[in-house]
């Protein structure tokens, strides 16, 4: 069965691939990935829905999911598996179970009258498993799900068009949640307030046939609660390989959750070493969008906000569940990471600066590039500076357009969500 979007084919008839899912480097081997399409909650979007929803602006579908394809389809092409989120919830919720627990925890933080729960919770589970996953994540209003627009049910959600409300942010997968060794981080509160998009997560994990028998662990985040006790987003989160973890820390994901993070990394036994990069205020981007690995030895940077970033290097105290800190004061980020990885020398490429050799070129921030293996990264073609110095560096770089994604944020590190990839020596 084909999806709307050319290229991405959703098996849903296939028996679900038995893998050793985990994630153990930001650059080794990448061999399967979750992402999610452009699709219905970006169809519904108006400046006053984005005003609502905290996102950048509405989207020219079309043309991203255009964009989007080209990009599956480079990634599919180097020998990357991708699974889409429609589909692999579709699954999920034809397994016993999953759409009740789902539904408990999307329904439940709207605050919708008892009365009318009964009639949501009971229209949504008249659904088809596809139709109900579209609705999950595109949002739904009334007439969507074939209940009365007028009376009680009208009257007790006359302020909001939507009953489930659209998940644009969906679209940025490593957002919501994030792979570190064999489990994961369920991220369901960022900047702009409580999101959902963790919870679905949730679901696949603990419902999909493909996460049996060995469901991943949780190190931070339970899955389905919509308001952990801080704030944590994926993009500040990166497995760097050798039981070596960074965590940006600002905006997306607050002190607090980043010690918990690290506490559930250690008990887990999936890091030994946690970065803590403070990020400058006010930044008030995640340490994804201006800090990329490209290979082992080859990062991009933005100087403006890297050079300001102040590190503390957390490993476990000799107490149970504490954390012993080690200040790196008047260190580099590049500096600490050197030692910590005990490479001698990264080669930084700086980017999105204000000064440019060429100043006929338009502004390019080249950070969010994707590496898919040692030496080979895939990017959007509009840093046409910044992947030329990549290649000056050595690394292949597989281009892919992106000029709509990109205006909304999307880099290509932030569309995919790896589910495994390889250490790397």
């Amino acid at each position: 069965m084909k999806d709307n979007v050319a290229g991405l084919e959703l098996r849903r008839s296939e028996a679900p691939r038995s893998l050793g899912h985990g994630v153990y480097s930001e650059v080794g081997k990448l061999r399967s990935v979750l992402v999610c399409r452009p699709g219905l909650a970006h169809e519904r979007l108006s400046p006053r829905i984005c005003r609502e929803l905290k996102f950048a602006a509405p989207l020219w579908v079309q043309r991203a999911q255009r964009e989007f394809s080209e990009f599956v389809d480079a990634l599919r092409q180097r020998g990357v598996e991708v699974l889409e989120l429609h589909a692999l919830l579709a699954q999920t919720l034809a397994q016993p179970g999953a759409s009740n627990w789902l539904l408990e925890r999307l329904l439940d933080p709207l605050s919708v009258p008892d009365v009318l729960g009964v009639e949501l919770r009971a229209a949504c589970a008249s659904l088809e498993a596809k139709q109900l996953a579209e609705f999950m994540i595109g949002g739904a209003t009334l007439a969507d799900l074939g209940l009365p627009t007028t009376g009680v049910m009208g009257l007790g959600l006359a302020l909001h068009p939507f009953v489930l409300p659209p998940l644009p942010h969906a679209l940025f997968m490593r957002d919501s949640h994030n792979w570190v060794q064999s489990g994961v981080s369920l991220n369901q509160v960022g900047r702009h307030g409580p999101r959902i998009e963790a919870s679905l997560v949730g679901a696949i994990y603990r419902f999909h046939p493909r996460f049996e028998p060995a469901r991943p662990h949780t190190w931070w985040g339970e899955a389905g609660v919509a308001a952990p006790r801080a704030c944590a987003a994926g993009g500040d989160i990166m497995a760097l390989g050798k039981s070596v973890v960074l965590i940006g820390v600002g905006a997306g994901t607050q002190a607090r959750a980043a010690v918990e993070i690290a506490r559930g990394l250690f008990e887990g036994g999936a890091a030994h070493t946690v970065i803590a990069a403070q990020m400058p205020q006010p930044a008030g981007e995640s340490l994804g969008c201006v800090f990329t690995y490209c290979a082992p030895d080859v990062v991009t940077y933005r100087p403006d906000v890297v050079d300001r970033i102040t590190c503390q290097e957390w490993r476990p105290a000799a107490q149970s569940g504490g954390i012993a800190v080690n200040p790196r004061a008047g260190m580099h980020l590049l500096d600490v990471l050197s030692e910590a990885l005990h490479i001698p020398t990264l080669n930084a490429i700086a980017t999105g600066t204000d000064s440019h050799e060429d100043t006929t070129q338009p502004w390019d921030d080249g950070n969010g590039a994707l590496a898919l293996a040692p030496g080979v990264a895939i990017a959007f073609e509009r840093n046409v500076q910044s992947n030329q110095r990549l290649r000056q560096a050595g690394i292949e770089v597989i281009e892919v357009p992106g000029t709509e994604l990109s205006r909304v944020g999307a880099r290509a590190h932030g569309l995919v969500c790896p589910l495994v990839r390889d250490a790397v020596a």
